[in-house]
């Protein structure tokens, strides 16, 4: 069958002027340099393709959601494997996950075909990698000669990274296990802000117990850990969703599908944290998510100037060293000369990392506050009192 489609593609040579074609040294050169492996290679990609792209429509041409916005997906390739890709502007710029292109500087792109209609080698546009963010597991991917109609998925006019997102609808369109422009909804679970999970090698997976501390320190150094917002969804995200758009209702990219949990929880890096990407922003990166485990050194995951004042009005941290946010410390009267530590007003606390506020801190003078929520259910149990600042607490009070 291959030698048969490659005689096909060979046959574009119109058999007419075989004789001028083969006098043509131009012609004869690229004949010669052919190489024939990579065509098989293509071909074969393509008719893969076909075969999960042949679902035709009965009745009136309606649009539906798929229909209107599965051309905004793109397939791509690595000698790796697979994944999809959002084209986000009229240039043809595609984001993904960077664990699709990995270190790859070029990979294939493959947009897609009308319904029905074969994929041909046309069909496959050589990519470069220009952007990577190892920490957000994001890349930036510009086909050189991208096709002349392609249609860039919208942005939302005012996306919001907080709880009004859960309950909200989830469109996924991606090529899941290699079965291409694959649509799948739900809703949205929840938010996560500063998730943090990681890709180890094959064998701190299989044989951790087994390796010693320099073949542990090497495989750690090979894994990679991420940090970002992600949205919660549960649409499922199988190999080959990754890097695929999450669409709200409206067909508006709010994520880049990048991952699950065991399989049962799906997440999405979410919108906030691709627009800074897009606009030329790299989080700083993981070293190692075991010298952080085995430090315990404060982090400071990110900070905010929400009126845009120049001053810092919240700052959240990673006090514990195990990469998630533990600690908020909050400017509240927006001087930085009141309270304590930087001019902060008072700190929030989750002690045991579950989510939720545990401990309020705050410091009157020298009067240091501690407000406790102990059965965790948003509101404070507990007020001790530290009259003097020395360490000691001189006052216990039930709220």
């Amino acid at each position: 069958m291959k030698k048969i489609i490659l005689f096909l593609f060979l046959l574009q040579f119109n058999t007419t002027h075989l004789y001028a074609l083969t006098a043509d040294k131009y012609i004869a050169k690229f004949l010669q340099t052919l190489k024939i492996d990579e065509v098989i290679a293509d071909l074969d990609l393509l008719e893969g393709i076909f075969k999960t792209n042949t679902l035709k429509f009965r009745g009136a041409a309606k649009d539906n959601f798929f229909t209107k916005h599965a051309e905004s997906v793109v397939a791509i390739y690595t000698d790796d494997g697979m994944g999809s890709g959002a084209i986000i502007n009229k240039e043809g710029l595609i984001v993904t996950n960077y664990h699709v292109t990995g270190d790859n500087e070029k990979v294939r792109v493959v947009f897609k075909p009308k319904n029905g209609v074969k994929a041909t080698p046309t069909s496959i546009h050589e990519a470069d990698v220009i952007s990577i963010d190892p920490t957000r597991d994001l890349a930036l991917v510009k086909p050189l000669f991208p096709p002349k109609n392609f249609k860039p998925i919208s942005f939302p006019k005012n996306f919001k990274f907080n709880d009004s997102l859960v309950s909200e609808e989830a469109h996924c369109i991606g090529h899941p296990d290699g079965y291409t422009w694959t649509y799948t909804k739900g809703v949205i679970s929840q938010i996560r802000p500063f998730n943090q999970w990681s890709y180890y090698t094959e064998k701190l997976n299989t044989d951790y117990e087994s390796l010693t501390d320099e073949e542990l320190d090497r495989e750690f150094k090979k894994s990679i850990t991420h940090i970002a917002d992600v949205i919660q969804i549960d649409c499922e995200i199988n190999p080959g969703n990754s890097g695929g758009p999450l669409m709200n209702q409206d067909g508006e990219l709010i994520g880049i599908n990048s991952f699950s949990d065991q399989g049962t929880y799906y997440f999405a890096v979410a919108l906030n944290e691709v627009q800074k990407f897009i606009d030329g922003e790299i989080k700083e990166p993981i070293s190692s998510f075991k010298k952080y485990q085995l430090t315990k050194d404060p982090r400071k995951i990110d900070e905010g100037d929400e009126n845009n004042d120049g001053i810092i009005d919240w700052e959240r941290w990673d006090m514990t060293g195990d990469l998630s946010v533990d600690t908020i410390k909050v400017n509240e009267d927006n001087d930085m000369a009141t309270g304590f530590e930087q001019g902060f007003d008072f700190f929030l606390i989750d002690k045991d990392g579950n989510g939720d506020i545990d401990i309020l801190y705050f410091q009157e003078d020298n009067a240091r506050f501690f407000k406790f929520d102990i059965d965790q259910d948003g509101i404070f149990d507990v007020l001790r009192i530290d009259r003097d600042g020395d360490g000691t607490i001189d006052q216990t009070d039930i709220l």
